[in-house]
């Protein structure tokens, strides 16, 4: 395991030097470099909030299932004793 992570460093390393020598040539290529990196977190950013907006939606809407339950509970007593206090 040991040497699959030097190998994967050592790939890493490399793979950042090209890109360095790549971006010192070409200034170009830096900003592309930056806006697909912004891009990228971007991205990332929309799916983390899409996924808590989600999570949230579903605990919202429980919650108003569980809330308007307890108030159709509480209209059905009302309406019991209602009918009770005008039978006697």
């Amino acid at each position: 395991m040991d040497a699959t992570k030097a190998e994967s460093q050592e790939v890493r390393t490399r793979n950042l030097e090209l890109r360095m020598e790549a971006m010192a040539k070409e200034p170009d290529l830096l900003r592309a470099e930056f806006r697909a990196t912004i891009l990228e977190s971007e991205m990332r950013m929309k799916e983390y909030v899409d996924q808590r907006f989600s999570r949230l939606e579903t605990r919202v809407d429980f919650q108003f299932k569980v809330v308007m339950s307890l108030h159709a509970v509480q209209i059905a007593g009302i309406i019991a004793v209602a009918v009770r206090l005008f039978q006697a």
